[in-house]
């Protein structure tokens, strides 16, 4: 059986890998709503699924924008872990940050 945090790095990774690297990313304020379900076993297919929830330019840092996500993951057909978080990204225009 895994932990919760190896089946919320198993969940987020891909996310990482596929959607934030060489993006506008900046940082991120953190992770609200985790909620580890029930336990994921051995051999079970792990469906999961991100959406994006909400997007909003920062009232307070000029080239910043928070945009919100939420993820669910499921084993056999039934909730396992969902999520949600918030990533700050350059707004469109502004220059990366190296």
């Amino acid at each position: 059986m895994a932990s919760g945090f190896q089946t919320q790095l198993k969940c987020f990774g891909p996310f990482c890998r596929e959607v934030l690297l060489n993006s506008g990313s900046v940082g991120a304020p953190g992770i609200d709503n985790l909620k580890w379900l029930r336990p994921w076993f051995p051999n079970v297919l792990l469906e999961v699924s991100a959406k994006l929830i909400r997007k909003r330019v920062s009232s307070k840092l000029t080239g910043l924008g928070y945009i919100n996500f939420e993820l669910e993951a499921l084993a056999d057909g039934a909730p396992l872990l969902t999520m949600e978080w918030a990533v700050i990204m350059l707004t469109r225009g502004t220059p990366s940050i190296d």
